[in-house]
């Protein structure tokens, strides 16, 4: 039951910071799970930690229970793995599109060449931000196709 609630949690924690779309992200592993999916750079300010770090009741690593304990420590560490345990928890890399369709609607907007030449000149981790203004400005606008003009437009519109 809590892993089912978490999960919804983790889910409106990833549509919240996709609705802000940040610049950067620094946060635990669940953020730094999130900005990997929404291609936002993410730096992780807290040690990675996992519930197998904290023993509730007695680890003997003596004698016949300690080898138990042992080998139930390695075993879990490579078949659970860190990376995928948290992948499972927090969704694969894979779900990008998922946790993005909350952020703008599908495009119905083209590109013209040198608008697209002009967007690939702007950095990646804020390309997606400016991609999805400029087209708000340009269906605010009437526009249907966007070109460097339009992509300049926009920008002087946000007054950036």
């Amino acid at each position: 039951m809590t892993r089912c609630s978490s999960a919804t949690t983790n889910g409106a924690i990833a549509d919240r910071i996709a609705q802000l779309e940040p610049a950067a992200i620094f946060g635990t592993q669940m953020e730094r799970h999130v900005g990997k999916r929404l291609d936002i750079p993410c730096g992780v300010i807290a040690a990675p930690i996992h519930i197998q770090n904290f023993p509730v009741g007695y680890r003997p690593f003596v004698g016949y229970e300690g080898a138990n304990q042992i080998v139930d420590l390695v075993y879990n560490s490579f078949t659970l793995g860190m990376e995928d345990h948290l992948l499972e928890i927090f969704g694969g890399h894979d779900t990008k599109e998922a946790v993005t369709q909350t952020m703008t609607a599908s495009s119905d907007l083209g590109w013209s060449p040198d608008g697209l030449a002009e967007l690939q000149k702007i950095p990646g981790f804020v390309r997606g931000k400016v991609k999805r203004n400029t087209e708000k400005f340009a269906r605010d606008q009437g526009i249907g196709q966007i070109t460097a003009e339009v992509l300049y437009a926009a920008k002087e519109a946000v007054g950036a």
